[in-house]
């Protein structure tokens, strides 16, 4: 073989390489100078899937109408972000259920809230926001502590620090705390140590058997009583004046005048039904009462303490020394469930 026919195939190699090399090159710059006529288009509601819905959380938050299913979800939202590495997230998702308005119920969750908002922003770079939830979750569990396996050890040095430095402030919180129960205590104490008196009157059955809405009123039934009272006095009057009506057109003989007697007989009709209705509300009455009898009323509620006998527990001496306060409870109670703010 010559040497011109040798070096034929490597300069064909060698130009379609460069020829490669120059396509790609200019498919790369075209590339580079119009992005946007390559990019896909962005799917509908791609906007929302990066913030995990938690727009509307924040906005239906703030209107304070968020249900309890609806907080839980989004509870669950920002712990799975969080466990996902999307700490922009979590504090998406957490942060309007712990501020302005607490809407977290479990201490577990709100404790755990804490712990993942205080990482997050601290992953994030927002270490006084870090700063001020893990003062929150000292705050609201003094005992809690963060797992030195699944938290940088900067995070465990930090929330170490925060609590040294909180000791006095949580002191002072736990004293007026165990202050708080011991007068809780004490006002309990204090009504088991007292009775509530109600004097009763015993009431009549020949008092029930009066007219005039009496026997109602014995039974404390005013509404009747009154009606009754008020009905039947005035039906009795205009009976009685109907009566001295008639009697006053009388001649001396006993007889009326002839021009009198028509209105003589309307007077008497009109006292006849007066009177009847005057006396048939007497009986109805008097039966109401004595069906609606009630045998006692209360006439008096009072407290007044205890007498030894009945004292619970024994009969312990006046001059005894009061029984010791309950134990505090652990320092995971708190004044405040929303903690440091």
């Amino acid at each position: 073989m010559s040497p011109r026919a040798a070096l034929h195939p490597a300069l064909r190699a060698a130009l379609c390489a460069a020829l490669r090399a120059a396509l790609c090159a200019a498919l790369c710059a075209a590339l580079r100078a119009a992005p946007g006529a390559w990019a896909a288009p962005a799917a509908p509601g791609a906007g929302q899937e990066e913030d995990g819905g938690c727009a509307q959380v924040r906005a239906r938050a703030a209107a304070a109408a968020l249900t309890s299913a609806e907080v839980d979800e989004a509870f669950e939202r920002g712990k799975n972000a969080y466990l996902y590495g999307s700490y922009a997230l979590v504090v998406s998702c957490l942060e309007p259920l712990i501020t302005p308005d607490l809407l977290i119920s479990s201490p577990e969750d709100l404790a755990l809230g804490y712990e993942y908002l205080g990482l997050a922003y601290l992953y994030l770079e927002r270490r006084a926001d870090a700063e001020r939830q893990f003062k929150s979750l000292i705050f609201f569990r003094p005992s809690y502590e963060l797992d030195p396996v699944r938290v940088p050890p900067d995070a465990v040095t930090l929330y170490g620090r925060l609590r040294d430095s909180l000791a006095g402030a949580l002191k002072e919180r736990q004293a007026a705390l165990d202050e708080q129960r011991a007068r809780e205590a004490e006002a309990l104490r204090a009504r088991l140590n007292r009775e509530v008196v109600i004097e009763q009157r015993v009431n009549s059955r020949l008092v029930a058997l009066l007219p005039f809405g009496v026997g109602q009123l014995q039974n404390q039934d005013a509404a009747a009583g009154y009606t009754l009272l008020i009905s039947e006095a005035l039906l009795s009057l205009s009976s009685a004046a109907l009566f001295w009506s008639i009697e006053a057109m009388r001649l001396p003989n006993g007889r009326f005048a002839r021009q009198d007697l028509s209105a003589a007989r309307d007077l008497q009709a009109a006292q006849l039904l007066t009177g009847s209705v005057a006396l048939g509300l007497m009986v109805g009455g008097v039966l109401h009462a004595q069906l609606f009898y009630v045998p006692t009323r209360p006439t008096r509620r009072f407290e007044r303490p205890l007498s030894a006998p009945d004292l619970p527990g024994g009969a312990p001496s006046p001059a005894a020394p009061p029984a010791p306060l309950p134990a505090p409870a652990p320092p995971d109670a708190s004044l405040d469930a929303r903690g440091f703010d």
